[in-house]
């Protein structure tokens, strides 16, 4: 509905605009789209010859130019060429005439430029038929609207800043960051599942324990600030809840039974597929070792820790994405209570799913793999985790 109000606006706006009293409208090329196996198809020429320009002479409106370029996979700086055949991300939903006045309005906004270009691509033809089939057809889609008013709306995408002038014929577009560039807060909320096993060898006790947990549970939140530019800004926090018992004597002592942790992390977007990260937390590791009761003895250790990694999106299909994520681990040595840490260090990889809902929340699904070696004063650990993340970011 909105795009056919835009239209109906746009048209009004050029009917009486110095342009349209000075000089009688005019006729582009005529629009060029085919259907194949149940697909659109345009054919670039003179009349719309970037894919703003596109967006607007099929769907009145230019927020649609994105999808547009990824249905043909195309890259920055989006260039189309006369001729060329592209496919649409749905059919038409305007009428060439209704187009017609939607492209002339967007041409002739550019100034003097842009009426210098509109001239070179259109020749004079009355503009009242024009104007009225224009009117007819916003009233005739407005009626063939209503009744699915209740269906569930298209994502609604934020509308794209245009050059000041309409770029030239067949000139590569050259646009402004869309908005999903644009500054703004994020607030993720998370729920936690993991398990893993840890083994602990004591060489003063000629010792080694084989920890096996259950199912672990946890939240974590976490805050961030994507500016306007590539970089973004989060902390956050989390609190996971651990059961572990020996595999041998089944005998534990759990000191520390709900870990805590905290995080300051900062990203920047390479390109549209790569994303590196690095970041810096300050949690709870379980370290274990021999208690005076024939058991084991476990605690949970504050440890500052650096991740240095990134991710690579591996597919996009409509509001699907999947990225795999590789970090690296180091923690700095800490010494807290009888435990003495030495080193600790290891890796984090595994597969993330997103689900966008809108433009700015969606559902994540993240499976991580984790490796840990340490080493402290008495032991030296190796800890395998699999760790379940489901969140939802707004």
């Amino acid at each position: 509905m909105r795009n056919l109000i835009c239209s109906a606006i746009g048209v009004l706006l050029f009917i009486n605009s110095p342009f349209a009293k000075a000089n009688s409208s005019c006729s582009f090329q005529p629009r060029q789209v085919s259907a194949e196996d149940g697909k659109s198809y345009y054919t670039v020429n003179s009349r719309a010859p970037t894919l703003y320009m596109i967006s607007r002479d099929v769907y009145g409106t230019p927020k649609y130019w994105s999808q547009i370029a990824k249905v043909n996979s195309l890259k920055p700086p989006y260039p189309i060429e006369p001729n060329q055949k592209l496919l649409l991300p749905m059919p038409p939903k305007i009428t060439e005439s209704a187009a017609h006045a939607v492209l002339t309005s967007a041409w002739s906004a550019g100034g003097a430029r842009g009426l210098t270009q509109l001239k070179q691509v259109c020749k004079p033809q009355s503009d009242r038929a024009v104007a009225t089939e224009v009117k007819e057809q916003v009233a005739a889609d407005q009626v063939a609207e209503a009744p699915a008013a209740a269906a569930p709306s298209e994502p609604v995408q934020e509308k794209v800043a245009e050059p000041a002038i309409a770029p030239a014929p067949m000139e590569p577009e050259h646009h402004a960051e869309s908005a999903s560039h644009e500054s703004h807060w994020i607030f993720q909320v998370a729920a936690v599942a993991s398990m893993f096993k840890l083994k602990v060898e004591e060489p003063s006790h000629h010792v080694t324990h084989k920890l096996d947990s259950k199912l672990n549970y946890g939240l974590e939140l976490e805050v961030g600030y994507k500016t306007s530019g590539k970089m973004s800004y989060f902390a956050g926090a989390g609190l996971e809840h651990i059961e572990v018992k020996d595999s041998a004597s089944g005998k534990t002592k759990v000191n520390d039974p709900n870990l805590l942790g905290f995080f300051v992390r900062a990203q920047r977007q390479l390109s549209k597929p790569i994303m590196v990260y690095g970041s810096f937390h300050y949690l709870q590791h379980i370290f274990a070792e021999s208690g005076d009761h024939h058991d084991v003895v476990i605690d949970g250790v504050f440890l500052p820790e650096f991740r240095l990694g990134g991710m690579f999106e591996t597919f996009h299909l409509g509001h699907w994405h999947s990225h795999l994520i590789a970090d690296v681990i180091y923690a700095l040595p800490a010494k807290e209570g009888h435990h003495d840490v030495e080193s600790n260090y290891g890796f984090h990889v595994g597969p993330r799913f997103i689900r966008h809902m809108s433009e700015h929340s969606a559902v994540l699904v993240t499976l991580l793999y984790r490796q840990l070696y340490a080493k402290t004063s008495h032991t030296k650990d190796e800890e395998q985790a699999a760790i379940l993340t489901v969140g939802y970011e707004f």
